[in-house]
């Protein structure tokens, strides 16, 4: 059984809980985290759902999952990083992306650049049965043949955007005072 806060629209939390699947008062949200992993290349690593979950075998962000009570979204994100492919990363490494509202919660979007060998993940069973690393063009083939979660391909579209012009996510190494030059160059 997860617990989660109730939060007001302007997300102040309003000392309610609810237990995760059950109706959310009008006018009132809770949290749910998505973590996006990006490669070097610009690929996003997927994780497929395991086959007794809701949309169980289809592809899905690295991982995802609800806030529960008395967490904040970013260790949320971490948690459900860790829980479901063994994966911590660096403090300073994910970044919170974009929030937005549908049916009744908040998606916290977080992402990260950061190197990862699929084979040295620990997929936690009864949760996640298989990653691979996905290029725009592969999530946009999941996507229309009805192999990854249904999400908008123009709102994935919009993640491996902010990903390749580095727009609002921090790169996994950078040379000193290069984000300044990067930002004076656009």
């Amino acid at each position: 059984m997860e617990l989660l806060d109730l939060y007001t629209q302007s997300f102040e939390k309003t000392g309610t809980r609810i237990i995760r699947g059950e109706r959310i008062p009008e006018g009132e949200t809770a949290l749910i985290v998505f973590v996006c992993i990006f490669d070097a290349q610009g690929r996003m690593l997927l994780a497929q759902r395991h086959p007794a979950k809701s949309w169980g075998g289809l592809w899905d962000v690295a991982a995802a999952g609800g806030v529960q009570a008395g967490e904040s979204s970013e260790q949320a994100a971490r948690r459900e990083l860790e829980e479901e492919l063994g994966l911590r990363l660096p403090e300073g490494c994910l970044v919170k992306t974009m929030s937005v509202y549908y049916d009744g919660y908040t998606h916290d979007f977080y992402a990260a650049v950061h190197p990862v060998e699929t084979q040295e993940l620990t997929l936690q069973s009864g949760e996640v049965s298989a990653v691979c690393w996905a290029d725009a063009d592969r999530v946009r083939e999941l996507l229309r043949s009805g192999e990854m979660i249904p999400v908008y391909e123009q709102f994935t579209d919009l993640l491996f955007a902010m990903q390749a012009t580095r727009g609002i996510m921090v790169p996994e190494k950078q040379e000193p005072g290069a984000e300044a030059d990067e930002r004076s160059s656009r």
